[in-house]
C-alpha cells in the first residue's frame, strides 16, 4: 500500500515548533505516513499583520531527521493558500486537503494532506521524549541538566503578550512564589524574562537569585533553552517555550506550575493531568 504524504506547517516560536515536531514525529510512527515539514512560515511571516512577535526557525527539519517539503509540493500548499485566501470556488477541487482528524487520511483518495496548527498537547511532548532528548544529543546540543536542590525556574513572558491580553499578572506569579516556599525544600529561584525591566522593577522578584534575560533571536533562544535545564521545579506560566524544559524534565518528587486557564481570552486546553499544579490566572 502506498504511503500517504502528509506535510506538517512549522508556525510559532521554538516551545510551538517542538510540540509540531513531536506531533509529526507520532503521525510518522502511529500511522506510518511519509511526513515532510513545511517551513514557509518562516520566509513569509513578515508579510503577515500580526500582533506576536516574529520568530525565528530554530533548527531545521533534518535535525529532527525530516525532511523539507518538495518544491512541487511547497507550490501545491502556498497555491492552496492563495485559492482559499481570494475564496475562490475551486477550492474543493484543490489537490491538498487541510486536515485535522489523522484518521481521515486513509479514509480519502488524495495523495497530500495539510497539518496545520499548534498541537499544543503535553502527550505529544511526553510520549516523544526520548526522540527529542536524542536529537540534541545527536546533533551535539548540549543540555545544561546540572540541577541543585530546591532550584526553581519562573518564566515571565509578557513583550507579545501584552499585545494580546495574556500577560500573566502578577498575582500569579505572588502565589507561585508562596506555594513553592511552602512546598519546596530549599527553595530558590531565577527568572527567565523577556522583559527584565519590568522584573526588577517590581518588588515581588526581590529575592530571586538572577534575572536572566534573552531576545527572539535564534542564538539567544538556543542558549536560553539549553539554560533552562539546569532546574529541579518550574513555574511555567503559560508559555511553551518553558513548558518544554518543565516536560523532559518532570519526575514524581518535582513540581511544575502552570497558570489555569491556559489563556484568559482563548480556550486552550492542552490535556494537563493532576501532577501539575495549577494556579488561577486571574
Amino acid at each position: 500500500m502506498e504511503k500517504k504524504s502528509v506535510v506538517v506547517k512549522l508556525i510559532g516560536g521554538f516551545g510551538n515548533q517542538l510540540f509540531q515536531i513531536s506531533f509529526a514525529n507520532y503521525l510518522r510512527n502511529k500511522y506510518q505516513f511519509e511526513v515532510k515539514l513545511d517551513t514557509s512560515h518562516f520566509l513569509r511571516q513578515h508579510e503577515l499583520n500580526s500582533k506576536v512577535s516574529i520568530r525565528e526557525l530554530i533548527f531545521p527539519p533534518s535535525f529532527y531527521g525530516f525532511e523539507q517539503v518538495s518544491k512541487k509540493q511547497d507550490l501545491l500548499i502556498n497555491s492552496f493558500n492563495n485559492v482559499k485566501t481570494k475564496n475562490y470556488f475551486p477550492i474543493r477541487f484543490h489537490p491538498v486537503k487541510p486536515i485535522n482528524d489523522p484518521n481521515q487520511v486513509n479514509k480519502s483518495k488524495l495523495k497530500l494532506f495539510l497539518f496545520s496548527g499548534y498541537w499544543q498537547n503535553v502527550n505529544y511532548i511526553e510520549s516523544n521524549k526520548k526522540f527529542l532528548l536524542d536529537c540534541f544529543k545527536k546533533n551535539e546540543i548540549v543540555l545544561n541538566t546540572n540541577s541543585k536542590k530546591g532550584s526553581t525556574l519562573l518564566h515571565v513572558r509578557r513583550t507579545d503578550y501584552l499585545n494580546i491580553n495574556e500577560n500573566l499578572n502578577s498575582s500569579f506569579y505572588k502565589n507561585a512564589i508562596e506555594y513553592c516556599k511552602n512546598n519546596v525544600e530549599n527553595f530558590n529561584y531565577e527568572i527567565f524574562t523577556d522583559d527584565k525591566e519590568w522584573v526588577l522593577e517590581n518588588n515581588l522578584f526581590k529575592e530571586a537569585n538572577r534575572v536572566n534575560y534573552s531576545k527572539d533571536t535564534r542564538l539567544d533562544t538556543i542558549n536560553t533553552f539549553k539554560d533552562m535545564f539546569r532546574f529541579e521545579n518550574y513555574i511555567v506560566g503559560n508559555s511553551t517555550f518553558s513548558l518544554i524544559p518543565a516536560i523532559l524534565n518532570k519526575t514524581s518528587e518535582n513540581i511544575s506550575i502552570i497558570a489555569s486557564p491556559w489563556f484568559r481570552n482563548s480556550v486552550k486546553n492542552l490535556n494537563f493531568d493532576n501532577t501539575w499544579i495549577k494556579i488561577e490566572n486571574e
